[in-house]
């Protein structure tokens, strides 16, 4: 790939940034598989026309060299092919060319800047996106407690207003007794009086709370909005977690793989010294390794550790068994020599030359 490739990709600087870089990522080689794909299936098929038009054009020229004069139309048959000819070459020279700038960007995304976005993070990394979604939240409660009031407030001005009553079938009771000349007109003018009264006394308590009770529910439709925006915010944000909490877990495993590598090289080198005198005892000594039952003084095993793919901890895997760290035994009992002559050195330094 190109140097100008390269130089157009710049690393997000924020762990928020490097994920939604990656998501971008991630969908843009999506899209450039497919259309590599179509690209590669134009060229095939520009390919096959090409060959067909060319074998065509050979016969052509093959025809109008052996007395085309007999057949009028092969010069123009010739040119037109011709024309085919150069046409399909230079269309698949573009397609050859979108071909090489598609996968150069597609390497770029697969190789660069997708592998730079999934790097770890530290807690501190993490700590801005609990801080958003917190935020998010509390301002989120926040509108839900003001609706909460703004509802309070309608009931609360609901329940001053005053009750009219429907009379309509007391009033139609009464007209009916009037026609019958079971009651006096007296009585339908006190039920009349008492409805207006009511009626009056309904409508100048609606009026009193109206106001608030509108002016309520404008402030609800409001703060419903920006509930709306404000869970929208939250939705998106809570979308990241996942990814954030891989990124920590990342960044644990290697502190914690680093540390525990950092104490097994330790321990290797005091195996190698064992693997030393182990074998000074079967040089030396009478009953070599039967003096300690005929086994190793310690039996191979294989330690295993879910590890990061870095090249930091690649030099150590097992050849054949990746996911393994290195062998205790078999990996370190054939490089011993300066461990041997390190213990021969102890002894000597003891006043003890026999392995001299």
């Amino acid at each position: 790939m190109n140097q100008s490739a390269h130089a157009e990709i710049a690393p997000a600087s924020t762990l928020l940034s490097r994920i939604e870089q990656k998501r971008h990522a991630v969908a843009r080689a999506s899209a450039l598989r497919a259309k590599l794909d179509g690209l590669k299936n134009k060229q095939g098929t520009l390919s096959r026309t090409f060959r067909e038009s060319k074998n065509a054009l050979k016969g052509q020229e093959l025809t109008l060299e052996n007395g085309g004069a007999r057949y009028p139309d092969t010069e123009k048959k010739v040119a037109m092919l011709r024309d085919d000819v150069r046409r399909l070459e230079a269309d698949a020279t573009l397609v050859a060319a979108e071909i090489e700038a598609t996968a150069s960007e597609l390497k770029a995304l697969e190789e660069v800047v997708i592998p730079g976005c999934m790097c770890a993070a530290t807690i501190e990394d993490a700590m801005p996106h609990q801080n958003r979604l917190e935020a998010l939240r509390a301002d989120a409660a926040r509108i839900e407690s003001a609706i909460s009031k703004q509802r309070e407030a309608i009931r609360d001005a609901e329940s001053a207003i005053v009750p009219a009553p429907d009379r309509s079938a007391l009033r139609a009771k009464v007209l009916a007794e009037v026609a019958m000349g079971e009651t006096g007109e007296q009585t339908l003018i006190d039920l009349d009086a008492l409805i207006a009264s009511e009626q009056q006394a309904h409508a100048a308590s609606l009026g009193k709370v109206n106001p608030t009770i509108e002016q309520a529910r404008q402030t609800i439709a409001g703060l419903d909005g920006r509930l709306v925006n404000i869970q929208a915010d939250l939705t998106r944000a809570a979308s990241f977690t996942p990814e954030v909490i891989e990124r920590l877990l990342l960044s644990e495993i290697y502190l914690a793989c680093n540390a525990f590598v950092s104490q097994m090289l330790a321990g290797q080198e005091q195996f190698r010294g064992i693997g030393a005198l182990e074998n000074l005892l079967n040089r030396y000594a009478i009953h070599g390794a039967a003096a300690v039952g005929g086994r190793y003084v310690v039996i191979d095993r294989n330690i295993v550790l879910p590890l990061p793919k870095d090249a930091e901890f690649d030099r150590l895997r097992m050849r054949g068994h990746p996911e393994s760290l290195f062998r205790s035994m078999g990996d370190v009992a054939f490089d011993v020599t300066d461990f041997e002559r390190a213990a021969i050195e102890r002894l000597r330094g003891a006043g003890c030359t026999l392995l001299d």
